[in-house]
């Protein structure tokens, strides 16, 4: 068991930011479930013997993770949500989406169909697109 005495550590052993560690603080304080499961961590905001938290997993919320790459700088990062299956993606670029979810027919029409659907409420390839993470 591992106890973070503040956010920043949190986040540094989790390796993700403490943006990334306020949501999951805010899930945890925003909902009745005493806990997250994120990755093969369970986060709390009190200590809990072992048997309580093995009686707690099977009810606690799963938050999705997300990794984190590197992004060309000349690029923009997208992120996909499918409402259909609940799967949540993101990309390095433009182009890397659309030839995922086009299985690879890249051309100017499909970059030109997924640049009008960002941020809106259209989906391309049964994907919700944005320029910001899904929450």
């Amino acid at each position: 068991m591992f106890t973070a005495h503040s956010s920043g550590s949190l986040a540094i052993s989790l390796n993700v930011t403490t943006r990334m560690v306020s949501i999951l603080l805010d899930l945890i304080n925003s909902v009745s479930y005493k806990a997250v499961v994120y990755s093969t961590y369970i986060i709390s905001l009190k200590k809990y013997t072992t048997d309580e938290l093995i009686n707690l997993v099977s009810v606690l919320p799963v938050k999705p993770v997300y990794t984190v790459s590197h992004v060309p700088a000349n690029s923009k990062r997208v992120y996909g949500h499918n409402p259909s299956t609940g799967v949540t993606k993101q990309w390095n670029s433009h182009t890397a989406c659309v030839r995922e979810l086009t299985d690879g027919k890249f051309n100017s029409s499909t970059r030109k169909a997924l640049g009008k659907r960002i941020d809106t409420n259209e989906t391309f390839q049964g994907y919700l697109i944005r320029s910001t993470p899904f929450k």
